[in-house]
């Protein structure tokens, strides 16, 4: 290459050069514009319903007519808690852009949404709230679903006594904020559970290799066969296991009615006044049905002391 060609060069890349600087000022431009729009429909505030939780519920999605879905996290709800009474609640919401897709931030419920659950959570993020009043508003929804409970019992058409097994102590504390129980099925031996098991039949859990029983449980929904984020979320690590042996886990949702500290379970000691047959400690990880003609008698019992507690 000659002086005149480096000349000629030089030249042609000058021109390209400021022909792009030119370009990207007008891009930089067009990008303030952007933001400061963005910056409008931040500060906005929307409505939507709640259509969809997780299964731990830590995240959900939002049905909105300006933004037909949004994703939205646990940590950007304000005022109430998610569980599943929360779907098809209304919310409002701004929003907020995250790797390139709308999701929703600094949800709160609708006033008109709100019931005395959605309240007491709402009092309890509230620094003008007197822990008087907070008080007086947990003794009163406690004593009407304590009333709402002990009826649901009576009125049950099944009441099954079924085994909580090994993993299950472990994870107690993570079952319970998850709202579901599980349990095993080798072979397709406890296929019959996804038939027998309906929503709002009540289970007593018992926790086989501590003699006792550690919660009512009313179903809440079908019975499923366990994914893989479900195990791992209860640290299940026993995968290579599972297929060794030909079982895995179903999942059973469910609404704990009471349940004690795993250190403490029922026994027939702690109701002195029960003075009749008492079961417990049935063999096998199947959904049962004793013949104690008291079972229902006793499974009451056992809510009431586990709610005195």
């Amino acid at each position: 290459m000659n002086i005149q060609e480096v000349l000629e060069s030089e030249k042609k890349y000058k021109n390209m050069y400021w022909k792009k600087h030119h370009e990207c000022e007008g891009l930089k431009k067009q990008i303030v514009d952007f933001q400061r729009d963005l910056q409008v429909y931040q500060r906005k505030r929307y409505t939507g319903t709640i259509m969809w939780l997780s299964p731990h519920f830590d995240h959900g999605i939002i049905s909105s007519e300006e933004f037909k879905t949004l994703f939205f996290h646990i940590s950007q709800c304000s005022g109430f808690k998610l569980q599943s009474s929360t779907i098809n609640k209304e919310v409002s919401f701004n929003v907020s852009i995250n790797r390139g897709k709308f999701q929703a931030v600094n949800v709160s419920l609708s006033q008109d949404s709100m019931d005395y659950f959605d309240m007491l959570d709402h009092m309890e993020t509230n620094e003008e709230t007197t822990s008087s009043n907070v008080e007086e508003v947990i003794i009163e929804i406690e004593d009407n679903l304590e009333d709402d409970n002990l009826e649901t019992i009576k009125q049950a058409k099944d009441i099954w006594y079924m085994n909580a097994r090994g993993h299950s102590w472990d994870v107690w504390e993570t079952l319970c904020d998850n709202q579901f129980v599980y349990t095993w099925n080798q072979t397709g031996k406890n296929d019959s559970l996804k038939d027998k098991l309906k929503i709002n039949d009540i289970i007593s859990w018992f926790m086989s290799g501590h003699g006792g029983y550690i919660s009512i449980l009313r179903v809440t929904g079908p019975i499923t066969r366990m994914t893989d984020e479900e195990l791992l979320a209860i640290s299940f690590i026993w995968k290579d296991h599972m297929v060794e042996h030909d079982y895995h886990l179903l999942k059973i949702p469910v609404e704990f009615l009471s349940s004690v500290d795993k250190h403490n379970c029922v026994k027939k000691s702690d109701i002195p006044h029960w003075d009749s047959d008492w079961t417990s400690g049935l063999r096998g990880s199947y959904c049962m049905k004793p013949k104690n003609p008291l079972w229902k008698d006793q499974v009451i019992e056992m809510y009431k002391y586990m709610k005195s507690l």
